[in-house]
């Protein structure tokens, strides 16, 4: 392994590496490619495609855009890539809050769907297809996590100020390391909701009790506080939670979370 000194610099950009062939007969083309914006080092990386895979329901499949990427950085900004132009088509400004560093640690999209509907027309026997492709993202700054409804950014590309500040529905205590979206879950009415937990520094998981909303239209009220804290470890063990994913097709909250206990 090659030693890197310290005076080694850190890297502030987004590098993409894509496989040109899947043959394993021989070695593949490796093309790597890097995203140019970021003026401090990238602490997260999203995909909106991180959910496609998801397939249990045949009237509904997950939508997401292949040609999008959301980062993070200790520059204090989340950009909105397109992959397409490798070029940055949305700068968000993490709010500065006193005494609280403004790093964007963990950036998430909120999961797009596709509902397949039948035809109002009982003649007619045909599917409607729907698109929700709500373009929400969130984004985690120190203790607080903001919302941002792409769709409505008239302003221009740099958006300084979220649609949504979710931070007391998850009442975090300390830095905020990953968003993590739960799989949809059909409610009474035939919606599909979705959670979304923040892992923080103090080793533990929070949840809001109430579902995440796709656009701030969806938004009628303000989102409660009441919310369920999972504990990676024991508390008073200083073992940081990193990581969390949630279990797919289940009926109940089921999560994995890694942590600094290198479990």
């Amino acid at each position: 392994m090659q030693q890197h000194s310290s005076t080694t610099p850190i890297l502030s950009d987004v590098h993409l590496t894509t496989m040109a062939s899947a043959d394993t007969s021989y070695s593949p083309k490796v093309q790597k490619r890097t995203l140019k914006g970021h003026r401090q080092p990238v602490l997260c990386i999203s995909h909106p495609g991180d959910h496609a895979k998801y397939s249990s329901i045949t009237d509904a499949h997950l939508q997401h855009h292949p040609s999008l990427l959301l980062s993070g950085s200790e520059d204090g900004t989340a950009r909105l890539w397109d992959l397409r132009t490798r070029k940055a088509s949305y700068c968000i400004v993490a709010p500065v809050i006193e005494n609280e560093p403004n790093d964007v640690t963990a950036v998430a999209f909120h999961p797009s769907i596709i509902e397949d509907r039948q035809s109002s027309d009982e003649s007619a026997d045909t599917t409607i297809s729907t698109s929700r492709l709500d373009c929400m993202v969130y984004a985690s700054s120190g203790t607080n996590v903001y919302g941002y409804d792409l769709r409505t950014c008239t302003s221009g590309p740099i958006i300084k100020t979220p649609h949504l500040d979710l931070s007391s529905s998850f009442q975090c205590l300390d830095e905020i390391n990953q968003l993590s979206f739960s799989f949809p879950k059909r409610n009474k009415d035939g919606c599909r909701n979705y959670q979304l937990a923040a892992v923080d520094d103090c080793g533990e998981v929070h949840i809001p009790s109430e579902c995440i909303p796709q656009s701030i239209v969806s938004q009628q009220s303000s989102i409660s506080s009441k919310h369920t804290v999972l504990h990676h470890a024991e508390p008073g063990s200083h073992t940081i939670a990193s990581s969390a994913v949630f279990r797919p097709r289940v009926n109940g909250m089921y999560v994995a979370s890694g942590g600094t206990d290198c479990m």
